[in-house]
């Protein structure tokens, strides 16, 4: 054997043992875990249910407020956050394990989780331009708002109009 093929037939060896100590720590990561889940795909579930809620709460809040061209985009970048937290416990749920405490079951998810990575990763990122648009628009909307009228009983205010 000639050496350039000995040390491609090494490199191809330690890049087949490299992918199987990360699938490894995977399997082992997902059998551990309460919810089956790795910890990276359980703080994007919680993240996911964090801006649902928040997006749920903007579109309900459409009906409250006065309508403006920074309010329609709000309402729609909110709309295409729902859809993709919906998306991502979608992919999430067929991530998980079937059975809790199941050797074989943690290795079936943890190809799963290899099969979904890009669709996982895609998500992620659509979640966050979507958290940064929402933050800048309700940034912009609220520079709009008028100041709050001040209330006569504040600090420094007398019912009698500041005589004594």
């Amino acid at each position: 054997m000639d050496p350039l093929s000995a040390l491609s037939l090494s490199c191809n060896v330690l890049d087949l043992l490299s992918r199987g100590i990360k699938t490894t720590v995977l399997i082992k990561e997902i059998y551990s875990s309460p919810e089956g889940l790795r910890k990276r795909h359980e703080s994007l579930v919680k993240e996911s249910d964090t801006l649902a809620t928040i997006a749920e709460a903007l579109q309900q809040a459409k009906d409250d407020i006065a309508d403006s061209p920074v309010d329609e985009r709000m309402h729609e970048v909110a709309k295409n956050c729902s859809a993709a937290c919906l998306a991502v416990e979608d992919v999430i749920d067929k991530c998980r394990p079937k059975k809790q405490n199941s050797f074989f079951s943690a290795v079936g998810a943890s190809f799963r989780i290899l099969l979904h990575k890009s669709d996982i990763d895609e998500l992620e990122a659509q979640l966050k331009k979507g958290y940064d648009q929402l933050s800048a628009l309700v940034s912009e909307r609220t520079r709009y708002c008028p100041p709050p009228s001040p209330l006569p009983y504040a600090r420094g205010a007398s019912s009698d109009g500041g005589k004594q």
